[in-house]
């Protein structure tokens, strides 16, 4: 009996958590739909975990949650103005975050959730406008809020979104009863020289035989579900993302705004050196290197300064010992680091600064022989014409200066040179010693 008993509460202890999860019927959205401006952030937007009767209900385990907008530019946000975190925690019902746009239209907001332990999966939807024109008063009968479980899918809302890129494809979510979607991820910001990270999401539940091409807007292009890349200069750059395969072919796009770094070393000793981002916006420190004499430390994945901020960095972590300044060096390494191959790196950068300074050199040389050349047949050209007229100054024989007669001969005809000439030969002539 005691054996049976034993088996009895062992079920029960696997078949609780089924019970519980399962009391979680459907994830809704509690606020109303809304309009905002491009580029500006909304109200909250709240999503909650309800029971079959529509209240509100505590969930006992961790829910994945994944966010989606038929808009390729749209951005889901925390109340900081950062990515959303993409869970809600146990025991709790509610989720709250912000969406904002650069682009103009009525847009769909999808939230696919999926809890942790028990592998059930919610799906909320509604609808936002992104308008130039702004309404302060929203009604209710506005609403959009689809729950949709794992079985359901989300009604066609026909929104079109206009996009230039070459294939027959139509954008990722443009439709939401597509069968084969893929996404080519968050909007991005970095600066020049900083790698930055792509991954293509999709879902097919097997991925090997899809072919993921990428296009980054700069001219090159990759394949592959996961690859990172590099920008040499600023812009607004649209990445493309092409992925066929079994069940057809998808399409989606996201924005990367690459600015130029405004990095200094503002400080350095063997106890710190200080990094100053002077630009105005945060600047990722991934894929640099500061290096003093044969010393090298590398900056991990995200680490990030804020605008207008200083972060110091401990000797005891770089191992590095600078003695000011000038003696560190704040170089662009990318992903793949070879210490040899980032000396060899500063002696090119080195030689190449050399070089430009000896061609500045060269240009300042060749400038100042020029101006010397010039002043020196002007000097030439203003005693050939003085000496013609020192030689008429021949003193009288009472001796009276004849200044005037003098003056009204050269001054007419004088050039700014010429005069110069004449007036140290007067100078000469008059102030003679006796």
């Amino acid at each position: 009996m005691g054996i049976y008993r034993k088996y009895f509460f062992v079920i029960l202890l696997v078949l609780l958590p089924a019970i519980s999860h399962a009391q979680v019927s459907k994830i809704v959205f509690t606020t109303d739909p809304q309009t905002i401006k491009p580029n500006e952030l909304s109200e909250p937007l709240t999503i909650q975990t309800q029971d079959s009767s529509s209240g509100s209900y505590k969930t006992p385990e961790t829910i994945d949650l994944e966010f989606i907008s038929t808009s390729p530019s749209g951005e889901f946000l925390g109340s900081t103005g950062n990515p959303v975190t993409k869970t809600m925690s146990t025991n709790t019902s509610n989720r709250t975050f912000y969406y904002r746009d650069s682009g103009l239209g009525t847009f769909i907001l999808t939230v696919n959730a999926k809890g942790r332990a028990s592998g059930v999966t919610w799906s909320a939807g509604q609808t936002i406008t992104v308008s130039d024109s702004v309404s302060t008063t929203t009604t209710s009968n506005a609403t959009s809020t689809t729950p949709v479980t794992s079985s359901g899918t989300t009604p066609n809302t026909s929104i079109v979104i206009i996009s230039t890129h070459y294939s027959a494809a139509s954008l990722t979510n443009t439709e939401a009863d597509t069968e084969f979607e893929v996404g080519a991820g968050r909007s991005r910001m970095s600066t020049v020289g900083t790698p930055i990270e792509f991954n293509a999401n999709t879902n097919a539940s097997y991925t090997k035989n899809i072919n993921f091409r990428w296009s980054f807007g700069d001219g090159a292009t990759g394949t592959g579900q996961i690859l990172n890349h590099t920008y040499t200069y600023p812009g607004e750059y649209v990445v493309v993302l092409n992925a066929s395969g079994p069940d057809g072919q998808a399409v989606s796009r996201t924005n990367a705004r690459i600015i130029l770094p405004e990095l200094s070393v503002s400080f350095a000793s063997p106890e710190r050196i200080e990094i100053t981002n002077n630009s105005k916006s945060e600047t990722n420190l991934f894929g640099r290197a500061i290096v003093s004499g044969p010393q090298i430390f590398i900056f991990p994945k995200d680490t990030i300064i804020k605008p207008g901020q200083k972060i110091s960095f401990d000797g005891r972590v770089t191992g590095l010992t600078p003695f000011g300044p000038t003696s560190v060096s704040l170089i662009v390494v990318g992903t793949e680091i070879k210490p040899q191959e980032v000396l060899a790196k500063i002696e090119e950068q080195k030689l190449e600064q050399i070089t430009h300074i000896q061609s500045q050199l060269s240009v300042l040389q060749k400038q100042l022989a020029d101006i010397s050349n010039q002043q020196n047949g002007a000097d030439a050209t203003a005693v050939a014409v003085a000496s013609p007229i020192a030689e008429k100054l021949v003193e009288p024989e009472n001796n009276k200066p004849q200044t005037a007669s003098v003056i009204d001969a050269v001054i007419p005809e004088a050039s700014p040179n010429a005069m110069g000439g004449w007036l140290q030969t007067l100078k000469r002539f008059f102030f003679r010693t006796q």
